[in-house]
């Protein structure tokens, strides 16, 4: 109830109707004032048109002047236009100044087209309109919707701050190690992809860094148990889990297997080139892991998932039921979607060892044709000749090819393989479900 005696719902309902009721005249105070002013505007052009016309003096026989016309008043003229008649009382003119009254009509009826041109449509209608939102200016100032919005401010905007705060305070452990989970992949899998760019040791050093801070402070704050765990599919879920619960633990869970598989990487990368010298397999088997981690990181939340879904708690039949209908379209779901990274990894899996043939040695004749590489500019070592007879050194055309399908030189399609992740990049891109 408030101070004087009415329910909030009633006092709610009452100022709508009286802020409907308002704006209904404000509009229609404006129609009827903008109208007045079109015709009182209307009927100051024909006066000022009527005076111009009264002004002339016409010559007689005897060059006496005469007056033609005689108007009426503005004031008398505007009361009668507004009552819905507005006539004109006429004097006869004399007869012999014929030719003069016409001279003076033909400038008369200049000037009534010079007025009409200024008094437009467009003209109007825009007065009318910023009449109006002026208008609505004043009435939004008015007390009762300074009034509303006070109460808002004053019952809203602190409510707001204090469930934010609260928010905030009781889920800030778990908002924090999702931005940290997010700072360190970040930082991690930048460090790996500088390492191709020089002083690779030390590139490989930082992101080995970051990815056991992660590990380290995930296994601190929630134990070796509930950070480890979770990537080989065991859960520890001593309560019902809730949405956010649920969504917290698979982007952590994704976070620490995308830094795991850069870790992974980096351990490759370490690999001395006499035990792992071609480029090509090796950029291969950077795609392969990379595959193998969206496989597995797209299996991961199905366990999460199920568990929230399927809320075996509910004494209801019909929720149970509807819990049973969710499941099986979240698996139906998954099991449709699952073909894409499945056939991905069996494609990069099927290519990991075997090196496809991408030309032919040249003979001498061919490879004198072609004494520089057109990659490096620098003498060809290793040389091998495309279908298309260009010549390249052997390392320098197996690091083109595995960004580019087609020859440097002709642009003659040379092969087509799937090219991503070959230089090492980690994906982004978590996996909510």
């Amino acid at each position: 109830m408030t101070s004087d005696g009415q329910s909030p719902s009633t006092s709610s309902g009452w100022f709508l109707r009286n802020f409907h009721q308002n704006f209904l005249n404000t509009a229609q105070s404006i129609a009827r004032d903008e109208g007045l002013n079109a015709i009182r505007e209307g009927q100051r052009l024909t006066s000022a048109t009527s005076a111009h016309s009264s002004g002339r003096r016409v010559t007689s026989s005897d060059s006496e002047p005469v007056v033609a016309i005689e108007i009426e008043s503005e004031g008398d003229s505007l009361t009668r236009s507004m009552l819905g008649a507005t006539t004109t009382r006429h004097r006869p003119a004399s007869i012999g100044s014929t030719s003069s009254t016409n001279s003076t009509q033909d400038d008369g009826s200049l000037h009534n087209a010079s007025s009409e041109e200024h008094l437009t449509p467009d003209r109007g209608s825009s007065a009318f309109f910023h009449s109006l939102l002026n208008r609505l200016g004043l009435l939004i100032h008015e007390s009762e919707i300074q009034e509303v919005a006070a109460v808002i401010l004053m019952n809203v905007v602190p409510l707001a701050v204090l469930v934010f705060c609260k928010v905030l305070i009781a889920n800030f452990v778990a908002l924090f190690t999702i931005f940290m989970a997010s700072g360190c992949f970040n930082m991690a899998n930048l460090a790996f992809m500088a390492c191709s760019r020089g002083r690779k040791y030390l590139h490989l050093a930082q992101a080995t860094f970051f990815v056991q801070l992660f590990i380290a402070t995930q296994c601190f704050i929630y134990g070796p148990d509930d950070a480890i765990l979770p990537m080989i599919f065991i859960l520890s879920t001593p309560t019902v889990p809730t949405f956010f619960s649920t969504l917290h633990g698979v982007l952590i869970t994704d976070f620490s297997v995308r830094l795991v598989t850069v870790q992974l990487k980096v351990f490759v990368a370490c690999i001395p080139p006499a035990i792992l010298s071609n480029k090509r397999r090796l950029r291969r088997i950077y795609q392969w892991m990379e595959y193998t981690s969206q496989l597995y990181r797209y299996l991961l939340p199905i366990q999460r998932w199920y568990l929230y879904l399927n809320d075996k708690q509910s004494s209801s039949l019909a929720v149970y039921y509807f819990d049973v209908v969710l499941v099986v379209l979240y698996i139906i779901y998954k099991i449709l979607i699952f073909r894409m990274p499945l056939t991905r990894w069996l494609h990069s899996t099927r290519y990991i060892c075997r090196l496809t043939s991408i030309g032919s040695v040249p003979s001498l004749a061919e490879l004198a044709t072609y004494p520089q590489c057109t990659i490096c500019f620098s003498e060809v070592t290793g040389p091998l000749k495309l279908p298309c007879g260009h010549v390249f050194c052997e390392q320098c055309i197996g690091t083109w090819l595995d960004n580019e399908n087609t020859c440097p030189n002709c642009r003659a399609v040379i092969t087509l393989e799937d090219n991503a992740w070959k230089n090492g990049d980690t994906s982004y891109l978590p996996q909510f479900c």
